[in-house]
């Protein structure tokens, strides 16, 4: 989740909804050889180990109210998306309309597909970010292995344009769920 920014980019979009933030508050899982399979792979530095307070602290700060506030729309889930995230959604057994999938490590990418596919509703999406990226291929492989279980007809992979952080234009992708299963 990364500090919260995502989170409140969420939060000024729909006043309604309410958001679960799942984060090791640890830094990232230690890589795969899948995640090193692009032949051009880069570690990620230590910036991505925050504390559950630093995110409860960016929320209060980007919306101007307090925490207690914030936690009767924002849950955060702390733990290994491998080991947390398919337990809490099956426990709380929430429908889903939007999940943004941003770990780029294979093992918590892969579980968020898995955990997440079966509560998103009907044109739910799931944004997946940049795919090919030859520094970090575990996002794309885990995609690629999740799609290839489903049927085509259930889901249609999409790409938009954005601009990243250095305002270069990149291609986004992004899962839409057209079938709710029975």
């Amino acid at each position: 989740m990364h500090w919260g920014y995502g989170i409140l980019i969420e939060l000024s979009l729909d006043e309604d909804r309410e958001i679960y933030g799942f984060d090791s508050f640890k830094g990232l899982s230690k890589p795969t050889n899948n995640d090193k399979s692009g032949g051009n792979y880069q570690a990620l530095d230590s910036s991505f180990s925050i504390t559950e307070n630093d995110v409860w602290k960016t929320l209060e700060l980007g919306t101007g109210t307090t925490k207690k506030e914030l936690k009767s729309r924002v849950t955060l889930v702390p733990g290994w998306i491998q080991e947390s995230m398919a337990g809490y959604l099956n426990e709380t057994n929430n429908e889903i309309a939007l999940v943004h999938a941003d770990c780029d490590i294979y093992e918590p990418f892969k579980a968020t597909l898995m955990a997440s596919w079966p509560h998103l509703v009907q044109n739910g999406i799931i944004i997946i970010g940049i795919m090919d990226n030859l520094e970090l291929m575990g996002k794309t492989i885990a995609v690629k292995e999740f799609l290839e279980n489903l049927d085509s007809s259930s889901y249609e992979l999409k790409e938009r344009e954005v601009y990243d952080n250095g305002f270069n234009l990149v291609k986004q992708s992004y899962i839409v769920k057209k079938i709710k299963e029975l």
